[in-house]
């Protein structure tokens, strides 16, 4: 797997203490990482978010959509 693929492009005014904290709690690989990491750089995207507590919100609503989505499919 190469890091080029699973790089997310995060918002400059990210603290390097936080960049560590949103790349360790990442997707396991899989079907649902490619979806997710897709979404996320989009929610990314859309909101550019100013700083870090914006972009864990952002990464909260991501996270929280696929889970509905899997809920779902049950």
């Amino acid at each position: 797997m190469s890091s080029k693929r699973n790089s997310l492009v995060l918002p400059p005014s990210l603290p390097t203490a936080a960049r560590k904290l949103f790349e360790r709690f990442a997707v396991h690989a899989g079907d649902d990482e490619h979806s997710y990491r897709r979404r996320l750089a989009d929610m990314l995207a859309t909101l550019q978010p100013q700083d870090s507590i914006e972009t864990f919100w952002a990464k909260d609503l991501v996270d929280q959509t696929l889970e509905i989505e899997r809920l779902r499919q049950v």
